[in-house]
């Protein structure tokens, strides 16, 4: 296990909202993209879906291994937010269902955005007795 922390959203959770899901379905290579666009600037002031992990995503797809951008962005995912789960889980969910996949990183990131705009996410503090 990588981390303490849960998911901030299910795996299952993918079909709200609409619109990230119906790029999720008809260009996931956009949603990778625009991802990987929210790791690094977390407000997205400077985005576009049309990036390198875009590329990555769509030329490796095209060669069926869609699985392995999705399964390295999870662990990136998993390391940054200390959250909970393993290699052979995202290589799983990876390749399963690559849908629900890129809906929870995205959502994910999202959710997190705040943190990193705050100077990067920290772990929370267990507590301490004096």
């Amino acid at each position: 296990m990588s981390g303490e922390q849960e998911w901030s959203n299910g795996f299952f959770d993918c079909c709200s909202p609409c619109n990230t899901c119906c790029l999720a379905f008809w260009c996931p290579c956009c949603l990778h993209g625009r991802t990987a666009s929210r790791l690094k600037d977390p407000a997205l002031k400077a985005h576009g879906s049309m990036n390198g992990d875009c590329c990555l995503y769509f030329l490796v797809g095209y060669c069926g291994l869609h699985f392995i951008p999705l399964m390295m962005k999870r662990g990136k995912l998993r390391d940054m937010f200390q959250l909970k789960g393993g290699g052979c889980g995202d290589c799983f969910r990876s390749f399963c269902c690559p849908c629900c996949t890129l809906m929870q990183h995205e959502k994910e990131a999202e959710a997190r955005a705040a943190l990193l705009e705050n100077g990067g996410y920290r772990a929370p503090q267990g507590m301490e007795y004096k």
